[in-house]
Order: C-alpha cells, then structure tokens, then sequence
C-alpha cells in the first residue's frame, strides 16, 4: 500500500520515471536523469511552473495560416480546407503539443480534461469550437476545477455536444445539468427513492436546467469571455422597442429552489 510519508532526499532514477510517467506525456531519459536530482519539493515546483507561452495555434496547409487565434498570438484568417481535415489538423496539432511539451505537467492536465468533459466532433462539427474548448481546459489546467466548470456551462462546443443551445424557457432541455451533476461533479449517491439520488434530486435537475435556459453557440465566434479572452456562446436575444439593448429571451426569470441537499435558493 502506497505510503504518505514524505519522501526525503532525491527521487533517484525509479522514483523520477515513475513521477514523470504519470504526469507528463513520454519523458525523456534526460528529463529523468534530471528530476532524479531533485527533492519531492523540488520536483512538484519544476512540474507547476507555467510555460513562457501558450502554443502556437494550429494552422492549415492549404494556406500555411492559422484559421483559429482566441489569444492574440498571430492572425486568424479564413480556411481552404473543409471542417473535417481542419479537426485532423487540430488533433495532429493538439499530439503535437504534448508530445514536445518535455516536463509539463500543464499539458497533462489539460488531456485530463479533455477525457472528463468530452465532446464529440460527429456531434459538434466545428473544428474552432474544439480548439476554442482545448485552449479553455488550458486555462484553467493549474487553476480553479470551480471556474472550469463555471465557464464549460457557456463553452461552444460543450453547447452543441449536450444540447444546451436547445435548452430554452418554454422547452427545457436537461441534458447537461444531468450530465453535469451525475457524470462530471458529485455523482449519484445511494438512491433514497423516486427521484433522490441522495447527492441531488430529480428537481435539483430541473433547477439548474432554468438557470443554464436561453445560451445559444455563436457559431460566429465574436462573444468573448471577460476572463480568459475565449470565445463563448451567446444568449438569445431579441430587440424590443427603442431599448438601448437587448432582451434575453430565452432564459427563464422565475426563482429556482434546489433542494434541502443544497440548502440555498437561488434568483438568477
């Protein structure tokens, strides 16, 4: 049984390569060599330290351009090639990235994501959504699984793969706030009865389903999220009148109540 008595001293051989198989992608002997100099401390600090820069964006051969730039790194302009070889050059680009990302665990951490919130290109079909998803779980890889999960709620490709650009006041759509409670935060609990799962309710569903209503994907990508410069979908909308903006027409006003679980009620 794995012991959590503080290892002291260096790693040694055995102890870097097993750390660095775990938490990189295809170390080096080099790379091992190295982190078998290093104390536990030492060893975790290299493994956080953040990258100079985010990778290059993907770029299409056919114009030897990027067709994708959320960061501001280089020009983003239009595609010669069809969405499906885009999504390959977005993978090719993506195996890349790990691959060359020597001792990172940043890189890691972001497949991680990609495999416990999934979306699924037959579903999704927009090669700039997915790459807009990879660089978000890349944002967040050494911060806040809270504001990860916050901003997946909004995500264009997360809108599109579990139908919330669907979900709308008059016909709610419980698609994600389902696969968000029982797949991809608390999960079900032994069930008590009907509809209690004991970690959430069948009306806990409901709830969250009215506060997620009226979000579209904006297939344009012009919405950007204040907090990580990325592309985000959109809440429909309608102009009413001479009003100086718009309303949202599709979200629902009324109050939600979770349930005794929660212990909270909320107006949104």
């Amino acid at each position: 049984m794995a012991s959590l008595t503080e290892i002291t001293g260096n790693l040694g051989t055995d102890r870097a390569a097993h750390l660095l198989r775990r938490a990189t992608v295809g170390p080096t002997i080099a790379q091992i060599n190295q982190f078998a100099g290093y104390t536990a401390t030492e060893a975790m600090n290299a493994l956080f330290t953040e990258p100079a820069q985010n990778p290059t964006p993907p770029i299409d051969p056919l114009t030897a351009a990027t067709w994708v730039d959320p960061l501001g790194q280089t020009k983003a302009g239009e595609s010669n090639s069809e969405q499906e070889d885009l999504f390959k050059f977005f993978q090719a680009w993506h195996l890349d990235v790990m691959l060359k990302s020597g001792a990172d665990l940043k890189e890691k951490i972001t497949w991680f994501f990609h495999t416990h919130l999934p979306a699924r290109w037959n579903e999704i079909r927009t090669s700039e959504a997915i790459y807009y998803q990879n660089c978000l779980y890349r944002h967040y890889a050494f911060g806040s699984f809270k504001e990860l999960f916050t901003k997946i709620c909004t995500d264009n490709a997360m809108l599109i793969y579990l139908d919330g650009y669907s979900n709308h006041k008059d016909e709610p759509n419980e698609n994600f706030a389902r696969e968000m409670f029982e797949l991809y935060s608390i999960g079900k609990g032994p069930q008590i009865e009907e509809g209690n799962y004991t970690n959430f309710t069948e009306d806990d569903v409901k709830a969250a389903t009215r506060i997620l209503t009226g979000w579209v994907d904006d297939d344009d990508f012009n919405y950007m999220d204040p907090d990580t410069g990325l592309p985000i979908g959109k809440m429909s909308t309608v102009s009413e009148g001479h009003l100086p903006s718009d309303l949202a027409t599709g979200h629902d006003t009324d109050v939600k109540t979770f349930s005794s679980v929660w212990n909270l009620s909320l107006i949104h």
